[in-house]
């Protein structure tokens, strides 16, 4: 649990500037490090992918309702 939020901390940015240093040096030695944070960039891009999948079908079913009504036209 400690290495996961260490790396999500250090996606989002949110590590000072001796924790990224410090993280990015054992990141370049340990591979199973380098293979989580590839994961967990995986991971959050398919949320992301699927976040805009989900406002597009939103967007989708309101222009339908627009294209309905008068109030588009």
């Amino acid at each position: 649990m400690k290495k996961t939020r260490l790396i999500e901390e250090y996606l989002d940015g949110s590590l000072s500037a001796e924790e990224k240093k410090k993280f990015e040096d054992q990141l370049g030695k340990d591979k199973e490090l380098a293979d989580l944070v590839k994961m967990h960039l995986d991971v959050n891009e398919s949320i992301r992918d699927n976040e805009l999948h989900a406002l597009s079908l939103i967007i989708k079913k309101i222009g339908e309702k627009c294209f309905r009504s008068k109030i588009c036209r």
